[in-house]
Parts: structure tokens; C-alpha cells; sequence
């Protein structure tokens, strides 16, 4: 029994002798490594392993449990701080593509095509550009072609260089922006005839689609020869038109009054479709660039509302209803693409809704201090190539163009 215990004693003291002889050993195997300039020679290299005869390792390399780091002398965090601490990360300069610090729309475009889609640095890009485009426009042109306020214009669908005025007496001028020798003039009844909307007759541009106050959806030649009458409120006391619009795909005509009835019509005049649709004026119709089927109106009752003219019925049969604060006078779809509307209001805010639901993309703050004596906002119009913008302001007519366009202009007409 003695002897059991003698041994059990002895071993115990070997254990604490290996113990204290392991922690000593790697007391001095750090105090070597703060000693060293490189870390070539240190086990943590690894530099003699997998090197045949040496591929037995060390004690010393093997992970250390938290008894070992201790050892039988000193405390944990007396050994943590003596720990060499090693930092593994590269110093690495950055670079980052040209693509990607510029903020030219054309390398938004090409890492857009890539897959590489940042979007809101690409509708920053784009919205620079058009306000840098906008930014650069000056007055080059201005006309007084009539004795009252203009009321409406529009650009030629295929001529950039053609715009159609309307005028409160109901007269209608098409101006030749390139030569003023080619403007022509169809005169209206004076007071009473307010031309509130013009398109351009798509079969043939030489005549051009009106809604007046005068209760009248009349096709005007401009050469005044063929203009004839679509449709006729019969009494513009009470009821008279206030928008139109045309659309070649279906061969049909769409006309707002201002009691809130809509009416769809043939080229040749013939209803096909007359309701109350809004509870007030219908200050703007408009068929979609997109899909023919699409039709837009607005009203002051200050509601937007979608229509398919293809199962229209009555004023449930909506299909999409956004509504304003206040009334609004007009809702445009976009040109490019038709997934975009735009509309303006009576108070102060021009809004911008993107397809196919319709969410309110974005608010514009723009006073508008509206009375019946001032034209609303929507006299302000881009012509199909987008670099010449068209103005109403008062009486007169004014022309805006490009810095570069303005200057490539006067110097060709001082050429002999």
C-alpha cells in the first residue's frame, strides 16, 4: 500500500516537473519571437514541415489547450499579452474602375447591360443629363401671332421644326419654326371660341383636331378648305368641350366636356360611347403611346382615372382611380415609352407615376395660384426631337433651344 502511494506521488511530481518545463520553454520560444526581425525561423512559419525527415512537429507547434498557455506559474492574461499577435492582412491599394467613379450616363448604360445594375446611380445620371440639357436652353424665338392669351399648343408628330397654337379667340397658328415664310393662320370666331385642345390629324397632317368652347370637336383644314364638324354640343351656353385626343390604331376620337361626359367617336363623327365618367370638367383625355386599348382622363374633380375603351360601360367600370388634392388639369403620358404619367394640379404639385400599378414616383413643388383667368400648366411642350422647347406666356410664343444649337444657327444664316 505504501509503495501504491509512493508512485502515485511520484508521478504526480513528474507531471508538475513537465508542466513547469513546458511553460519554460515557451516562455523563452516568445521571448525569442519578439526577438526576431523575421519570422522565418519561428515554428508559426512552417517553413520545415512536409520536408521528409522532418516531418514530425514539434510540441511546441501543436495547438495549445488553455491549461498549457497558462502553465503551472504566471496567469492567463500575464501569458495573453506576451503572445506575439500576428496581422494577416494585406496591405492592398484599392483601385476602382474608371466605370465606376465616372457619372457619364453612357458607362451607367454599359454596366447596366453587363448584369452590374446600380440603379439609383443610373437615375442620378439620368436626371443630371436632362437637367444639364435643360439648364443649357435659351430664348431663340419669340411670336405675338394673336390679340388673346395663348390656350394650347402642339408639336407636329413628325416635323420637329412645326408647332400648332391655339389662342382663347379660337384661333389656330401653324408655325414653321425653321421659316417664317410657311406660317399659316386659321382665324377663329373671337370672343366665346377658346381652343382648349389641338392634335394633329394622324391620316393627314395639314389638318388638325380641336375642342373649343364654342361646343365644337371641328377638323380644321389648314388651308381652309375641308374643315367640318365631328361633333356639336348644340348649346355652348351650358356645354362645351375642354379635350381630345385621337388614336389612328382604332380609328377613334375621345372628347371631355365640362360636366364630366366622355365621349368615343369614328373618324367619320359617329358616337360609339357617351357617359358621365367624372363628377366635374374633364380638363384632359389621352389615348396611351403603349397599349391603343388605354385611355387616360383627368378631371378638377381632382381624380386620374385608367379606362380600357374596350369594355367601357360606366363610371365603375375603372380600372385604376389616383387620386389629388386638388383639381388637376392635365395627365401626360410619357413620350419615349408610355410607363410614365405625368400630372399638374390647381395648387401646387406636379406629380409623376410610374407603370404598371401606377405608384407615385415622385412630387415636384410647383405653384400654380390658379383662376380662370390664367392659362394652367400644361402650355409647355418639347417637340418630338427633344431639343427645342415651346412656351405660352401671355400672348406670346417663345422658342427655346440649345447653347450649341443657337450658335450653329446664327452662323449659318450669316453665310452668303
Amino acid at each position: 500500500m505504501p509503495e501504491k502511494v509512493s508512485k502515485k506521488r511520484k508521478t504526480k511530481v513528474e507531471n508538475e516537473e513537465k508542466k513547469e518545463t513546458y511553460s519554460k520553454r515557451l516562455r523563452k520560444r516568445m521571448m525569442k519571437t519578439k526577438e526576431e526581425d523575421t519570422l522565418e525561423d519561428t515554428p508559426f512559419h512552417g517553413s520545415n514541415h512536409g520536408n521528409g525527415d522532418n516531418d514530425k512537429i514539434d510540441p511546441i507547434d501543436q495547438p495549445l489547450d488553455i491549461n498549457d498557455r497558462i502553465g503551472s506559474h504566471g496567469d492567463k492574461e500575464t501569458v495573453d499579452k506576451a503572445l506575439p499577435q500576428f496581422k494577416c492582412e494585406p496591405k492592398l491599394h484599392g483601385y476602382t474602375p474608371l466605370a465606376y467613379r465616372s457619372q457619364n450616363l453612357v458607362h451607367f448604360l454599359q454596366q447596366y447591360t453587363s448584369g452590374q445594375k446600380r440603379t439609383v446611380k443610373l437615375k442620378q445620371s439620368l436626371s443630371s443629363t436632362v437637367v444639364n440639357m435643360i439648364s443649357d436652353l435659351q430664348l431663340c424665338r419669340n411670336a405675338s401671332p394673336f390679340d388673346r392669351r395663348v390656350t394650347t399648343m402642339e408639336w407636329h408628330p413628325t416635323n420637329p421644326n412645326i408647332l400648332a397654337v391655339g389662342s382663347k379667340g379660337g384661333d389656330i397658328m401653324l408655325w414653321d419654326t425653321a421659316n417664317v415664310n410657311n406660317d399659316k393662320m386659321i382665324q377663329g370666331i373671337g370672343a366665346g371660341g377658346i381652343m382648349n385642345a389641338i392634335k394633329f390629324w394622324p391620316s393627314d397632317n395639314n389638318f388638325i383636331l380641336s375642342a373649343a368652347v364654342d361646343g365644337t370637336v371641328r377638323l380644321n383644314d389648314v388651308d381652309g378648305r375641308n374643315s367640318r364638324v365631328l361633333a356639336d354640343t348644340m348649346n355652348p351656353h351650358d356645354f362645351w368641350y375642354c379635350s381630345v385626343d385621337v388614336n389612328d390604331k382604332r380609328k377613334m376620337v375621345v372628347a371631355g366636356d365640362n360636366v364630366g361626359n366622355t365621349q368615343l367617336m369614328t373618324y367619320e363623327g359617329k358616337q360609339i360611347f357617351n357617359c358621365r365618367l367624372h363628377k366635374q370638367k374633364v380638363t384632359h383625355a389621352e389615348f396611351s403611346p403603349r397599349e391603343e386599348w388605354l385611355l387616360c382622363t383627368s378631371s378638377t374633380d381632382q381624380t386620374v382615372q385608367f379606362w380600357d375603351v374596350r369594355m367601357m360601360k360606366d363610371r365603375k367600370s375603372s380600372l385604376y382611380i389616383l387620386k389629388h388634392d386638388k383639381g388637376i388639369n392635365c395627365a401626360y403620358f410619357s413620350g419615349t415609352d408610355g410607363c410614365r404619367l405625368l400630372t399638374t394640379d390647381q395648387g401646387n404639385q406636379v406629380r409623376v407615376y410610374r407603370a404598371p400599378d401606377w405608384v407615385l414616383e415622385r412630387k415636384i413643388s410647383h405653384p400654380h395660384r390658379f383662376f380662370q383667368h390664367i392659362t394652367p400648366i400644361k402650355v409647355n411642350k418639347f417637340n418630338r426631337r427633344g431639343d427645342t422647347l415651346a412656351s405660352g406666356m401671355g400672348v406670346h410664343i417663345l422658342l427655346w433651344t440649345r447653347k450649341e444649337k443657337l450658335l450653329k444657327d446664327r452662323s449659318l444664316s450669316c453665310q452668303p
